[in-house]
């Protein structure tokens, strides 16, 4: 991964030295890259133990500009909770990266961390039903005994079944069945339109890879084109040119390796982004996953 800087560093919102048994925080694991686009930054993952049990979300992208190029930020946040007392250590976290100031090799790294959790001191609510009906039963008994004492007669409370209740259940059925329908008719509906969705932003994505070859912009031509590897196989993670050439062909490899070397080695050759558009026209990649007419992918506009 090259970059001209990386930096790593975590945030909580409850301190973790001050945790309870049961108590939720969440740890955001912030990554920081100078020269290097947002989308090309890995996932941080964090070992914990057994005890402490974490659910991610959804990580967040941040880019600007300055003199040196990109600047990258990826965020990981995760809801932690500790479910028993006792002290644990959080595992380091490290990360390797290519220093591209000073040709080497370096690791970014968050140092481990010791966290203490305390015993849940939350009182037991008292089973307040209990007493309710013991206090029901003594009143009951009070009242017998005072009817006998006044010789009237018992009183005896029938139970009746009201025909309301009949029309009120009849009415809540009918209400269910007509959120049930509603509901399956919104889901297909939210479907059709993501997939309306998924294949506009695809066609746009093709469409930037033309425009930035035949402006014959090389990082413009990176970026889209790891844009669209990234959008077109979501469950891959494809971070650099190189992880592309894996569902390619050899003479689109041989192009990729072509741009690699203008943006990053000595070449001083001017780029021809006409021809690499083409070779990536004739490719079918992953048929799996590409949709394919007669050994070239979908057309920008369907006529």
């Amino acid at each position: 991964m090259p970059a001209n800087q990386l930096s790593i560093e975590e945030q909580w919102s409850v301190d973790p030295s001050k945790l309870e048994q049961g108590e939720a925080t969440t740890r955001t694991l912030t990554l920081k890259a100078n020269g290097l686009a947002a989308s090309h930054l890995p996932e941080i993952k964090s070992n914990l133990p057994d005890a402490l049990k974490q659910y991610p979300d959804q990580p967040e992208f941040e880019e600007s500009n300055n003199t040196d190029g990109y600047i990258g930020v990826r965020r990981d946040k995760m809801a932690i909770i500790p479910t028993e007392e006792g002290d644990y250590t959080l595992p380091a976290i490290k990360i390797p990266w290519w220093n591209t100031d000073t040709d080497k090799m370096e690791i970014a790294e968050l140092p481990e961390r010791n966290i203490h959790i305390e015993g849940s001191t939350a009182p037991v609510p008292e089973n307040n039903v209990t007493k309710q009906q013991s206090t029901t039963d003594q009143a009951g008994a009070t009242d017998l005994e005072n009817n006998q004492q006044n010789n009237l007669a018992p009183i005896t409370l029938t139970k009746e079944e009201p025909h309301w209740k009949w029309v009120s259940l009849f009415f809540f059925v009918l209400w269910l069945l007509t959120v049930i329908l509603f509901w399956r008719s919104k889901r297909n509906t939210s479907a059709v339109d993501t997939k309306a969705e998924v294949n506009i932003s695809k066609r746009k994505q093709l469409k930037k890879i033309q425009q930035a070859c035949k402006s014959n912009a090389k990082k413009e031509t990176q970026q889209a084109l790891l844009d669209w590897a990234n959008s077109h196989w979501p469950d891959k993670t494809i971070n650099n040119l190189n992880a592309l050439k894996e569902y390619s062909e050899e003479d689109f490899k041989l192009k990729l390796d072509e741009l690699n070397n203008c943006l990053y080695g000595s070449s001083t050759s001017q780029w021809d982004g006409s021809s690499f558009f083409k070779s990536f026209e004739s490719q079918s990649f992953d048929k799996k996953q590409s949709k394919v007419i007669n050994g070239k992918l979908e057309p920008l506009y369907k006529t």
